[in-house]
């Protein structure tokens, strides 16, 4: 008997061992009928149990610029500027220019003083600005340039006009007149517009163009240059100067945008970028070389780069769908800046770059494109480029006023610089109101 149990006892442990096997294989196995052992999974495989997804893991928002910084850095440049580059008087010297002054320095310092509410500064700039470049005997237009001349006489220097300045110092004083509720700004507007137009303004097919100036309609093949070009500030003088067709031209501004930087202008492919000069042939309406080619050249760069704030600022303002338009379809600096990290000075009509130096103030026209075709770009180049450029240097000399230091961004002597820096700035952090309204 003992015998018998002892047998009895060990195939019923066996039936029980294998029972237990078997039910531990099935549940680990599932409903999978031909499950895969364990030991033959390769140790290089990954194995079916070990790829379980972990729990997902928030992606970290890009880094976006700190705007109240951003908003001191642009207070505090602004009041450095008006004591380092403007004279008591209300001359604004270039520099790096030989201490030249333009007609385009007045209106910037206007455009900014307005916009700041600085209206000391704005009335100061507008005086020493009637008072010297608003001289030419049969008009109300500005000379582009103001300095010394060889025998060292302080003087106008050519007394042509650049349309683009004309343009910005009406806007700058329309914008004064309803900020400051001073109508005779308004007076100051009107005669500035209506012998812009008459000056500078030429019909082709049908259609009104703003030449780069009172020089370029004679021309065979106009002069145009399209970083003049503001349809915003059309809209705008439409209201103020019904008796000339200023419509017309926010729709030819875009035409200009865009025919020229699509062109074949100099046999090579274009790259979608504008060029800081182009021509228009009054036969055909065609865009074409400007007429002092190569002087006049083709490149995207010292003048080109202000396309995209202007047509940008059309966008913001207005909700201008061409605008919104041709900035997407101008993507060659959303591609550069993505490839490499940084944009050129300067690109040729077929995007290759000419100086590989790096200039702040072109950034302005890439930050202006960004902003509102891909926001997160505009954050990335104002986060490496603008922010780390800005310094206070309060022992740095060369201003007009002795002891004022600097506060602004890269090379203290650059006041074009300094200007497209902040206006670039600006727009991105949403200062630049249309006062207008």
């Amino acid at each position: 008997m003992r015998g018998e149990s002892k047998l009895d006892k060990r195939q019923l442990g066996t039936v029980f061992v294998s029972l237990w096997l078997g039910l531990g294989l099935l549940t680990a196995c599932g409903d999978n009928p031909s499950p895969t052992p364990a030991a033959t999974t390769p140790a290089t495989a990954t194995a079916p149990l070990a790829t379980s997804t972990p729990a997902a893991t928030p992606t970290p928002a890009p880094p976006k610029p700190d705007m109240k910084k951003v908003q001191a850095q642009l207070d505090a440049a602004w009041k450095n500027y008006t004591v380092r580059f403007i004279q008591p008087d209300g001359r604004v010297v270039d520099p790096a220019g030989g201490e030249i002054t333009t007609s385009e320095g007045q209106s910037y310092a206007l455009l900014r003083a307005v916009w700041q509410n600085d209206r000391p500064v704005f009335d100061k700039a507008l005086q020493w600005t009637q008072q010297n470049l608003q001289v030419r005997p049969n008009d109300k237009l500005f000379s582009y340039k103001w300095g010394r001349n060889g025998d060292g006489k302080w003087q106008i220097l050519d007394p042509a006009v650049a349309s683009d300045a004309d343009s910005d110092i009406a806007l700058a004083l329309i914008f004064a007149a309803r900020r400051w509720h001073e109508p005779n700004y308004d007076r100051l507007a009107l005669e500035i517009l209506g012998h812009l137009w008459d000056k500078t303004v030429i019909t082709v097919k049908g259609k009104p163009y703003l030449t780069a100036g009172d020089w370029a309609p004679a021309q065979a093949q106009p002069s145009l240059n399209p970083s003049y070009l503001s349809p915003y500030a059309y809209r705008i003088f439409a209201k103020a100067d019904p008796a000339h067709n200023w419509t017309g031209l926010v729709e030819t501004s875009y035409e200009v945008f865009r025919g020229c930087a699509e062109a074949n202008l100099s046999g090579l492919a274009p790259a979608k970028l504008p060029p800081n000069w182009c021509g228009l042939d009054q036969a055909t309406g065609q865009f074409t070389l400007p007429v002092e080619y190569p002087r006049m050249n083709l490149d995207y760069g010292y003048d080109a780069f202000r396309v995209y704030w202007r047509a940008a600022l059309d966008y913001k303002w207005f909700g201008e769908k061409k605008a919104l338009d041709y900035l997407t379809w101008s993507d060659t600096l959303r591609d550069k800046w993505r490839q490499d990290g940084k944009l050129a000075k300067v690109y040729d009509h077929s995007g290759k770059p000419l100086n590989d130096q790096e200039a702040l103030s072109n950034y302005a026209g890439a930050l202006s494109n960004f902003l509102f075709t891909e926001p997160l770009l505009a954050d990335s180049l104002v986060l490496q480029k603008y922010m780390p450029a800005y310094q206070v240097l309060p022992n740095e000399p060369g201003g007009v006023t002795p002891g004022a230091g600097f506060a602004g961004w890269g090379e203290p002597q650059d006041y074009y610089n300094q200007n497209w820096v902040w206006f670039g700035l600006a727009l991105f952090s949403g200062r630049l109101s249309n006062l207008a309204t």
